[in-house]
């Protein structure tokens, strides 16, 4: 029960998030430039492919099987288009072919944009080790399917499997299940190397699988739609592969961002386990009362803070924290969404109390000796107000007991709560 809510919570701080940064309109930017990168990309891979001995006979197989199992319904007719456009750019001249790798680069580099900006990564690698790279993941990106394929035609033509193919259809079933592995091993590879910074293996192998079972149920919901729901073919025509493909490019470019979520959102999750949920309770207030503070100051600038600049002025809040601040001080009409998804105040701070922020729930007065007092200016002065709360608290809390369960004292018997 316990997993099942951590796993709940996971899930719903991963959807916040990916909301919060765009995800599905960083998909749409995606899909446009892959568009333009989408057959020097292919060129490219054909390319390396080409240059191991072993693969030589397995491009066309490899090319079948991409098309086929990653792209639903319309992949015959993509696969002829692009395969005419990847062997007219297999003739082009030296130059032209360093204009594809640059091009294919592009790409790579809209990707790692996207990538560093869900990792809330703002320093960027030097162009080598940039290009290094981007060149790793478009080599070892084919040459992983490309392994894959030939293990899987040595494994079954093994005598053991021969065997059993009768009676288990171990070729089927190993065939199937390439397509997911597949998708997995390369997102992970995505989710490791491209991010500006050190990303634990276990996290980016979570993040792959998820986006890999994401991607197999949207590749048989899209399929399940352009078979069963014929709009695009109504409309478009002969031409309805075009929208189709397009339509596919940005669902596969939400899932791939949204398993970059998943794996960022792992590694700071943390911060909401049951371990720290002591000291977030504790400090609420505090950091309700600072998250405040930076909307204002983003106020007098004429201006709003999305939730990683809030991040990166508040390093001692976690984004999770801060997106459970932020809803509560939106149900209390505090703060808003603007209409770029960044968040701002309602309300003009003249206007706005400590008892607002006491309003928003139930929180636990700070240690106004705590390790907080010290930071700045700002939580110096709200340590003067908690220690005066407290003092006043001190003087109404100093009450009998026994005048609360007894007040007519002696003159009556009556004991009794009702």
């Amino acid at each position: 029960m316990r997993t099942a809510n951590s796993l709940f919570r996971l899930l719903r701080f991963a959807i916040t998030r990916f909301t919060q940064d765009r995800g599905l309109r960083n998909a749409a930017s995606l899909s446009y430039t892959s568009l333009l990168a989408l057959v020097p990309l292919m060129a490219v891979i054909i390319s390396v492919l080409a240059a191991f001995p072993a693969f030589q006979d397995l491009i066309d197989t490899m090319r079948d099987f991409v098309f086929a199992n990653f792209v639903p319904a319309s992949g015959q007719v993509v696969q002829e288009y692009m395969g005419q456009f990847a062997d007219k750019a297999g003739k082009l001249t030296a130059v032209g072919t360093i204009f594809l790798i640059l091009t294919s680069l592009m790409l790579m580099d809209t990707i790692d944009g996207a990538l560093n900006d869900i990792f809330r990564i703002r320093a960027k690698r030097g162009a080598l080790t940039r290009f290094t790279v981007y060149w790793a993941v478009l080599s070892l990106g084919p040459l992983l399917i490309g392994v894959s394929l030939v293990l899987s035609s040595y494994l079954i033509s093994l005598p053991f499997i021969a065997d059993v193919e009768a009676s288990f259809g171990v070729k089927r079933r190993l065939l199937g299940l390439l397509p997911f592995l597949a998708t997995a091993g390369a997102l992970c590879l995505l989710y490791m190397l491209v991010p500006n910074c050190k990303i634990p293996g276990r996290y980016a192998v979570i993040g792959g699988v998820a986006a890999a079972v994401l991607f197999e149920g949207a590749k048989k919901a899209f399929a399940f739609y352009v078979t069963s729901v014929p709009t695009y073919a109504v409309i478009y025509g002969t031409l309805a592969t075009i929208p189709m493909f397009l339509v596919w490019v940005y669902v596969s470019w939400a899932v791939v961002l949204f398993g970059a979520q998943i794996t960022y959102c792992l590694i700071n999750f943390r911060s909401l386990s049951s371990g720290d949920a002591a000291v977030a309770a504790d400090l609420k207030l505090v950091n309700m009362f600072r998250t405040v503070g930076r909307l204002w100051q983003a106020q007098r600038e004429g201006g709003a803070l999305s939730l990683g600049q809030l991040v990166q002025r508040e390093s001692g809040i976690t984004d999770g924290q801060f997106t459970d601040i932020l809803t509560g001080l939106e149900a209390k009409q505090i703060v808003h969404r603007t209409d770029g998804g960044d968040w701002a105040l309602s309300r003009e701070i003249g206007e706005l109390t400590m008892q607002d922020l006491f309003d928003v729930e139930p929180m636990v007065l700070p240690d106004p000796k705590g390790a907080w007092v010290g930071v700045d200016r700002w939580s110096r002065a709200l340590q003067e107000v908690i220690s005066e709360v407290m003092r006043q608290n001190a003087t109404i809390l100093n009450v009998s007991l026994k005048s609360l369960y007894d007040p007519g004292g002696a003159t009556t018997r009556n004991t009794t709560p009702d």
